[in-house]
């Protein structure tokens, strides 16, 4: 249920001889100590990481580029890009803490008339009034890789934390990208899309080991295209200009197989630009790497090793086996489905665009 372990105090270094910590590693992540010398409170288990959090740090915001569209597509690039905003915050989160907590220190020893403590190597120093604390002397730039160079267990847990949040908040951006952008579509062109004429069986690829059980998920699997009465009510008025909204009912949109059957059943021509985007296994390696986090626990399985099996970063994962994330990792394949989305984006307003005949 617990053990003992050796720490040091982080504030005057004092070794206590032992500290019981849980060994839940949610517990633990919260676990705190106070030094019996200095009084001070401590997180535990300082040990060393490597988290490549940087690459996090560096992503722009490459997405919210000059991206002119038509009117009725406007608020949905606003939306994605507006969800994929708080994504990619939170990689400069750290170095916002970091910056406050600084400057909060600093402005505390000048209102104490001292000067901040730089912590080196050597014998334990003696305690002091205030927080002994390292600062990074210039030029030296900060780095976020520096501080989370050694982490306590529940910083660890945080940041392992942080890194599956970046990764499930990009699909939902997708997601959500792909059941609106398809909604407009087919509001603004109706005649051709809305008919749902095309065949959906060349919009899958090999990652895609779940698309045919997913796509009878979908409430889209026969040719019935019938609307219920309760649905056609509120858009009597302007039912040709809603039939997007409409037949979005038809398809859940929170699976790729799903997606792409959508997208595959609606464009019935001159469909290969966007079909060749969609197909991309970019999505398939974020939709699996999320799944995982949210369903299995982080651990590996059968549909995973599926979804990523042409994905460099996880060759060697076997089923069963605790996938660890780290900064490069995540970054790339956040950074590859996002383009593939802008992509998607700019290629369905091409289309619309490009077949004026009902806009």
């Amino acid at each position: 249920m617990s053990e003992s372990k050796k720490p040091q105090c982080y504030h005057c270094r004092y070794e206590p001889s032992e500290v019981i910590v849980p060994d839940d590693l949610f517990e633990a992540a919260f676990c705190v100590w106070s030094c019996p010398r200095c009084h001070k409170e401590n997180a535990f288990g300082a040990e060393p990481a490597d988290f490549k959090f940087s690459h996090l740090e560096k992503l722009s915001r490459f997405y919210a580029g000059s991206l002119s569209l038509t009117a009725p597509l406007q608020p949905v690039r606003d939306a994605f890009i507006r969800n994929l905003d708080r994504v990619v915050a939170l990689g400069k989160l750290p170095r916002m803490f970091n910056l406050h907590w600084e400057n909060t220190r600093r402005a505390e020893a000048e209102a104490r008339g001292q000067g901040p403590r730089v912590i080196t190597s050597g014998p334990p120093i003696e305690w002091q009034p205030w927080p002994v604390h390292a600062v990074q002397l210039e030029p030296r730039p900060f780095s976020v890789d520096f501080l989370f160079g050694k982490v306590p267990i529940g910083s660890r847990f945080a940041v392992e934390g942080l890194m599956a949040s970046m990764l499930i908040g990009t699909w939902t951006a997708f997601e959500t990208l792909a059941s609106d952008l398809w909604e407009e579509a087919l509001n603004c062109h109706p005649q051709a899309l809305a008919a749902l004429s095309g065949d959906p069986s060349s919009w899958q690829n090999d990652n895609s080991s779940e698309g045919k059980r997913d796509e009878q998920k979908s409430g889209g699997g026969s040719g019935d295209k019938s609307l219920s009465l309760g649905l056609i009510q509120g858009h009597i008025t302007d039912l040709f200009q809603q039939l997007g909204t409409l037949l979005r009912y038809r398809y859940s949109f929170q699976t790729l197989p799903v997606i792409r059957k959508a997208y595959g059943q609606a464009f019935s021509k001159d469909f290969e630009e966007i079909r060749g985007i969609l197909v991309d296994t970019s999505f398939d390696h974020l939709a699996g790497t999320r799944n995982i986090l949210v369903h299995r626990a982080g651990k590996a399985d059968s549909k995973f090793q599926s979804q990523t099996r042409d994905c460099a970063h996880f060759s060697q994962i076997q089923d069963g086996d605790l996938v660890v994330l780290n900064g490069i990792i995540v970054a790339d394949i956040m950074s590859k489905a996002i383009t593939q989305a802008v992509k998607l984006l700019i290629a369905v307003d091409k289309w619309i665009c490009d077949h004026p005949q009902d806009v």
